[in-house]
C-alpha cells in the first residue's frame, strides 16, 4: 500500500489505473489493481454499486439471449395458401 501526498496525485493515479485493464502485459492486466483508500462505509457503498451494475448487465444479457432465441419464426404454408406457387422446403427460418 502506498499513500500519495495530494488529492490531485491520487486522482491522476486512479485515472491512469484504468489503463492497466488493457495492458499488453497479461500479469499486469490480470493482477495489478489500484483503488482509492475508502472508509468502511464508502467501501460497502462501492461494493453495492458494483453488485447492482453486475446484476443490471446480467439481466440485459439474459434479455438479449431470450430475444435472440425467440426471434426466429416458423411459418407453415398450406397447399391452399400457396395457390400453385412452388415452395423451397430447404429454406431457413427468417429473422425479423
Amino acid at each position: 500500500m502506498i499513500r500519495l501526498q495530494s488529492k490531485e496525485c491520487v486522482r491522476a493515479v486512479i485515472a491512469a489505473a484504468k489503463n492497466l485493464r488493457v495492458s499488453d502485459d497479461e500479469y499486469v492486466r490480470c493482477s495489478v489493481y489500484i483503488n482509492a483508500d475508502l472508509s468502511p462505509t464508502e467501501a460497502k457503498q462501492a461494493y453495492e454499486r458494483r453488485q447492482k451494475r453486475r446484476e443490471r448487465i446480467a439481466k440485459q444479457q439474459r434479455m438479449v439471449t431470450r430475444i435472440t432465441n425467440s426471434s426466429y419464426k416458423t411459418t407453415t404454408i398450406t397447399a391452399s395458401a400457396a395457390r400453385g406457387r412452388h415452395l423451397n422446403p430447404t429454406l431457413l427460418a427468417y429473422k425479423d
